[in-house]
């Protein structure tokens, strides 16, 4: 069987949600660091996709499908940054199950 790799997030970084609140002009740098912490592990994910980890679907098709999930999670209110910015396995997680949670009728 072929080692299909795996894409680590942690080594892209790591995200602090008590870092990171709401955005205010106070901490514009830090946001933007966040913003470009976030681009950098969208790239990083597409160049792992792009060395043939996907064999059903285009690496764009898959991250703008996370990147309309993410905006999905922001506006439900389940998550107060982007999917991307998520680098700990401990704080995607519970983002992760309420995403899985059917939708109350």
């Amino acid at each position: 069987m072929a080692d299909h790799g795996t894409f680590n997030m942690a080594d892209h970084g790591t995200f602090n949600m008590a870092d990171h609140g709401t955005f205010n002009n106070e901490d514009a740098h830090a946001n933007q660091h966040a913003y470009l912490s976030s681009v950098s592990l969208r790239d990083a994910f597409l160049v792992w996709l792009s060395e043939e980890h996907s064999q059903n679907y285009a690496p764009t098709v898959l991250a703008n499908c996370l990147d309309n999930i993410s905006k999905y999670v922001l506006r439900k209110k389940m998550c107060t940054v982007d999917l991307w910015s998520l680098s700990q396995h401990s704080v995607f997680q519970p983002v992760y199950n309420r995403l899985l949670e059917p939708y109350p009728i």
